[in-house]
């Protein structure tokens, strides 16, 4: 229904999201009115709406289920995502933010050259401390060579804990580099896929799973509804209640296709056909 009216729509829930007031837990809604108004615009790819989805990561910090939404909904519009990104990039000052759109700067303007270029400045300038691995994950993703150097001086990083580490082996796996595999910690960072499940809640601003049986770290993508994504085939996983997990939806039996009704004049033409011939 949304897609076939989204002239109108898009705008009406573009200004709900502009709208700062929903974003209060005390507004009506209880805080959730532009999330949904922001999972919508990523679902409809609503190209429009990029420039405030950019303001609204570099606002809401503080609103974890709002940020991110905002990011995967970026991250929904592709390539249309990358002017607004872009903008912020050139004339944006907060590097916690920057660190956040460095995925969206990559699945938008991957063939675009000034991304690297970029994701090295912003790569220099954050901090561990300020979510740096994300920016590494991005380097994984652009499979830029020239990025090498720097994450393997990342390497030698004594700052960089054990998550940092696992990011930046990645990325440089990512590269074609080989690298020492690091030690398996049963940390936030080893939420673990046994067959179709995955074990734990996935944190909202963890970009990368540690596949048990593999024995290798996995890149981590979910749908515009936050639904992790299962890095075997591919497919929205869903939340077991009773389980506490992400496990595939059950399997559908597919139904033996109908049979198509005969029109009745066809069929008392053949019945004519037939008596002919006798």
């Amino acid at each position: 229904r949304f897609r076939r009216h989204r002239q109108e729509v898009i705008p009406l829930l573009i200004n709900l999201v502009e709208n700062q007031s929903t974003w209060s837990l005390e507004a009506r809604g209880k805080g959730w009115t532009p999330v949904l108004a922001i999972r919508l615009l990523g679902y409809l790819r609503a190209d429009e709406a990029a420039e405030t989805l950019v303001e609204v990561v570099a606002d809401t910090g503080w609103d974890a289920v709002l940020f991110e939404s905002a990011i995967l909904a970026l991250l929904a519009l592709g390539r249309a995502a990358f002017p607004a990104v872009a903008d912020y990039f050139r004339y944006g000052q907060d590097v916690e933010t920057k660190v956040a759109l460095a995925e969206v700067l990559v699945n938008a303007g991957r063939r675009e050259p000034e991304t690297y270029p970029w994701l090295a400045a912003l790569w220099r300038e954050a901090t561990w401390e300020q979510q740096r691995r994300l920016v590494a994950v991005a380097f994984g993703d652009l499979k830029d060579r020239r990025a090498v150097p720097l994450l393997r001086q990342a390497l030698e990083d004594p700052q960089a804990d054990d998550v940092d580490q696992g990011y930046v082996r990645w990325a440089l796996q990512q590269l074609g580099e080989p690298v020492s595999p690091l030690p398996e910690r049963k940390g936030f960072l080893a939420n673990l896929f046994r067959g179709p499940e995955v074990k734990t809640p996935l944190l909202g601003r963890e970009r990368l799973l540690f596949d048990e049986e593999q024995g290798i770290y996995r890149r981590a993508r979910f749908t515009v509804w936050g639904e992790p994504l299962c890095p075997h085939c591919g497919r929205p996983m869903t939340w077991d209640e009773r389980e506490r997990t992400w496990v595939h939806p059950h399997p559908t039996t597919p139904s033996a296709p109908a049979k198509p009704k005969r029109k009745k004049k066809k069929a008392r033409k053949r019945a004519k056909k037939r008596k002919r011939r006798r």
